[in-house]
């Protein structure tokens, strides 16, 4: 029996109106300035969309148009969530040097009532500011992502701007919110880990269990958007989180640990979300499971499906990880504009060109590439996650393997994983 590919479709209107009612995150960029000046920032030297960026703000009203906005939609009959968190995130820069402007946020969207959700409250901090503000992140259960790499050395690309190291202000910083607020601690505070030549997974997996008694997110340098004269410098800082992992000595143990937060469960869940028969997105697919699903070519993410972004100049991303010439949309002094007609056509352009690659992957239906971070201005763009027949029978088989060599994960991903 040859390979069918599945049927592959277009975004329409109203599935963009559809998320924007059911968004599960408004994230902010209240301030381009940072504090510290990481090698790697993805705002840094590396990166060809780092022009301009210094010391812009964003303001009240810009805040409180998104938020008014939002409301809007999350409080519309389009809306099918039920006391779902509806997260506001603050991200920079580093967010804590407005912490003013954050607080007035706060206050204002607490005071606003959201009839199908749950109101909370993200941040991602590089901790330097952390020990000024511990009871108000506390006090409205902020849902806190520390970045740190690691000890000292696995740290050496976090630095001051003036070179000296951050590591020991981050670490008596986190320290100290474990001591003074042991419970949210626990339960609300998160760590982020960059991997590089500098560290290992191993090595940030032992630091973080000692230190904090945590299990940390590991995420790899973003490839996409490198300056091409400092490729190869940047590529000699790279290092790939599955080859690192099976570079440790008690590599078995580390990913049992991780969970999945490592890369191979990780892709194990994505598999059994995927190919099983019993995973529902939500619980109204208990009631649609037998109406076709829909697939789109690559794995991107349907536009506000997840969160929306909004920069210091108002511009409108559909992710925090997308250059800003992919922007959908803005707010002015005359209010929020989404043109969802361009969203369109722009989506279904990028689509029809990826298309004819995506009708010859065997994982189109598992695919996790998202097309921004593919080179679209190419003619022909590649792929880096296209299997063929061959190599996704041995995707297939490496997941089964794992499967039968530890079948406990199965139970583990269905009964702990949330994929929502």
């Amino acid at each position: 029996m040859g390979f069918k590919c599945p049927r592959m479709t277009q975004i329409d209107e109203g599935e963009v109106e559809y998320n924007l009612s059911n968004l599960n995150t408004l994230t902010l960029e209240v301030t381009e300035r940072c504090n510290i000046n990481c090698v790697y920032c993805g705002f840094g030297n590396y990166y060809d969309d780092n022009e301009g960026r210094a010391t812009r703000r964003m303001s009240f009203d810009q805040a409180k148009q998104a938020i008014d906005f939002l409301r809007k939609h999350l409080n519309s009959n389009k809306c099918r969530s039920y006391q779902r968190p509806f997260y506001i995130g603050f991200y920079g820069g580093e967010p804590l040097l407005e912490i003013e402007l954050i607080k007035r946020i706060v206050e204002y969207a607490k005071g606003l009532e959201l009839k199908n959700h749950r109101l909370a409250f993200a941040m991602t901090t590089n901790g330097i500011l952390l020990r000024d503000h511990i009871n108000f992140l506390a006090n409205n259960k902020f849902s806190l992502l520390i970045s740190l790499d690691g000890d000292a050395h696995s740290s050496g690309y976090r630095v001051h701007h003036n070179g000296s190291p951050t590591h020991s202000a981050v670490v008596e910083n986190a320290l100290y919110l474990k001591q003074r607020q042991p419970e949210y601690f626990e339960t609300n505070v998160h760590f982020n880990a960059v991997l590089h030549n500098l560290n290992s997974v191993e090595g940030i997996h032992s630091f973080f269990s000692k230190e904090f008694g945590k299990r940390p997110m590991i995420s790899e340098l973003n490839t996409s958007g490198i300056k091409e004269e400092l490729k190869k410098e940047f590529f000699l800082k790279y290092r790939n989180s599955k080859a690192s992992l099976y570079e440790s000595e008690n590599y078995a143990l580390i990913e049992d640990d991780l969970f999945i937060k490592s890369p191979t469960i990780k892709d194990l869940g994505i598999f059994l979300m995927q190919y099983l028969s019993n995973y529902y997105e939500n619980y109204n697919g208990f009631f649609t499971s037998k109406i076709p699903k829909k697939y789109y070519p690559t794995g991107t993410c349907s536009p506000f499906s997840r969160k929306m972004y909004v920069t210091t100049q108002g511009e409108i991303l559909i992710c925090e990880r997308i250059d800003y010439k992919y922007s959908v949309g803005r707010i002015d002094d005359a209010g929020v504009h989404i043109d969802i007609p361009r969203i369109n056509r722009f989506y279904s352009e990028q689509y029809s060109r990826m298309k004819p690659l995506c009708e010859k992957c065997y994982n189109l239906t598992a695919c996790v590439q998202c097309m921004f971070y593919l080179d679209l201005d190419k003619d022909r763009p590649m792929c880096s996650g296209f299997m063929s027949k061959t190599t996704f029978e041995n995707y297939i088989a490496k997941q089964i393997d794992l499967m039968e060599a530890k079948p406990y994960l199965y139970k583990r991903i269905i009964e702990e994983v949330n994929y929502d």
